[in-house]
């Protein structure tokens, strides 16, 4: 991780972690294998503090403001080793048509198909003798992240046939015995604290995949032979081929 990265309610910076890497690495490791075991995520690392970014200078207007989690950063190589176990099991579960957040795909991947579904479109309207035209209709998701509902996300994860402690830990992450929290800073300014009942976790680094796991189920939705459904995380776009007789 950067040394440069923020440290969390607890105060521990990056900095003090690498000076002490040789003295903690065993610890630390001891203690990530042991949440696994146990299906446990510590409630000291599901705590944030949200520090508000401004978009525009001096503005009153809690909408320019871009709020950054701030969360334990021994938490976060925790993730970063949870990530890497889950992120075959989640992401060979999803569909093909979804392009973000994965490997080996971009916005330029997800551009492409769509201009061959658009292409093919035409296509397929001058094959049966009729107008070519195809029809695309776009869909953004506001605030995507922050309305996912943890039980529902439980729910996806259970379908992918995890081990049953994996289950666990992950009840844990979200909400289990004491539900996520954060608290806002400004300045020197913190303010009290607040439950986080949905969405999936701000600044961690499972976000991503944990919401593609959530929202792959869209797919399931019956469209017709000639219909394409292509996501990039939560942007959508729906094409259809429109064949109409020709004048």
């Amino acid at each position: 991780m950067p040394t440069r990265k923020a440290p969390g309610p607890d105060g521990i910076t990056m900095p003090i972690l690498k000076m002490l890497k040789e003295q903690m690495a065993n610890s630390i490791a001891l203690l990530i294998n042991r949440c696994i075991l146990d299906g446990e995520f510590p409630n000291g690392w599901k705590e944030a503090v949200v520090v508000p970014i401004p978009k525009k200078d001096n503005s009153s207007d809690p909408n320019d403001y871009r709020p950054i989690s701030l969360l334990p950063i021994v938490s976060k190589i925790a993730e970063a080793y949870f990530f890497t176990c889950l992120y075959p099991v989640i992401n060979e579960s999803l569909s093909e048509c979804q392009f973000g957040f994965r490997k080996m795909r971009s916005t330029t991947d997800a551009l492409f198909y769509f201009e061959h579904r658009v292409t093919t479109g035409f296509n397929e309207c001058k094959k049966g003798n009729s107008a070519s035209k195809v029809g695309a209709v776009f869909f953004d998701v506001r605030k995507a992240f922050d309305t996912v509902p943890h039980h529902r996300l439980l729910k996806r994860l259970q379908d992918l046939n995890l081990p049953p402690n994996w289950l666990n830990f992950m009840s844990s992450y979200l909400l289990r015995f004491k539900n996520r929290s954060f608290k806002t800073r400004v300045g020197k300014a913190t303010s009290q604290e607040f439950k986080i009942t949905t969405g999936v976790p701000q600044g961690s680094v499972l976000v991503p995949l944990l919401f593609l796991a959530y929202v792959d189920q869209i797919f399931e939705v019956k469209l017709s032979a000639s219909t394409r459904l292509i996501l990039y995380a939560y942007d959508l776009a729906y094409v259809k081929p429109i064949p109409s007789p020709k004048e």
